[in-house]
């Protein structure tokens, strides 16, 4: 794998019938953001939801749902959180809708990293900040 890219991302995690978000505090883009918890496959979710009591199951990333998502009018920086280690880690890389998008639909087995979320010092939040990759 090169480095800045990692394994695209096809499955997200639900909680019920919600995406499940992280919080996140202040994005340093200039925008207001919103991720979600992207997984190239089986043992990576596994892995993130072996300390998890919150009853999150994963569910196929569709071009539906990101498509949807961009066609939404306002100025939000929607991301995927990729192949995250844990629910409590100090920083997960991130990539935008679009760039997902675009690797789904080109059948690309990677996605460039355009972003990192890093937690924010005793709070469950985390900052946005642009990779410059």
């Amino acid at each position: 794998m090169v480095v800045g890219f990692e394994k695209t991302p096809h499955y997200v995690l639900k909680h019920g019938a919600l995406v499940h978000q992280p919080s996140i505090a202040i994005c340093e883009v200039g925008a207001e953001a919103k991720a979600i918890f992207g997984f190239s496959d089986k043992p990576e979710y596994d892995r993130f939801l072996v300390d998890s009591t919150e009853g999150l199951t994963p569910y196929p990333l569709v071009r539906i749902f990101l498509q949807d998502q961009l066609a939404q009018a306002d100025k939000t920086l929607r991301l995927v959180i990729l192949d995250p280690i844990a629910f409590d880690a100090s920083e997960w890389k991130a990539a935008t809708f679009e760039t997902v998008l675009e690797s789904i639909q080109s059948r690309s087995e990677s996605v460039k990293a355009t972003h990192r979320l890093v937690r924010q010092d005793s709070s469950e939040s985390y900052r946005v900040e642009a990779l410059g990759l």
